[in-house]
């Protein structure tokens, strides 16, 4: 059995950039990001990818329906769920090693 130890970003400090944060990690022993697309934000997606497939890090999509609205009707959470997966499906190879869905 192999253990992957994937970071989430959830209270992660980014202030020093993602690169910087994303070599601490590295060092700390984790090979993968979790983190939904709407949470890494510009100019850090691009650096995102790249670290992504350029060191080799693995990828645990989080996707968060209808923005964690609580009122939002079942279309909503499905239309939103729809978007997001599509915008997973766009991003540079390789693809994420799951998603992992918050409806």
């Amino acid at each position: 059995m192999r253990l992957l130890l994937a970071r989430h970003f959830w209270g992660a400090d980014l202030s020093a950039g993602l690169a910087t944060a994303a070599a601490a990690w590295r060092a700390a022993g984790y090979t993968a990001f979790e983190v939904c697309l709407d949470h890494v934000a510009a100019p850090d997606l691009a650096t995102f990818h790249h670290l992504r497939r350029a060191e080799n890090w693995g990828w645990i999509a989080g996707v968060y329906t209808d923005a964690f609205r609580t009122t939002g009707d079942v279309a909503a959470h499905l239309a939103s769920l729809r978007a997001q997966l599509e915008a997973i499906a766009a991003c540079p190879g390789p693809a994420p090693l799951l998603v992992n869905p918050h409806s």
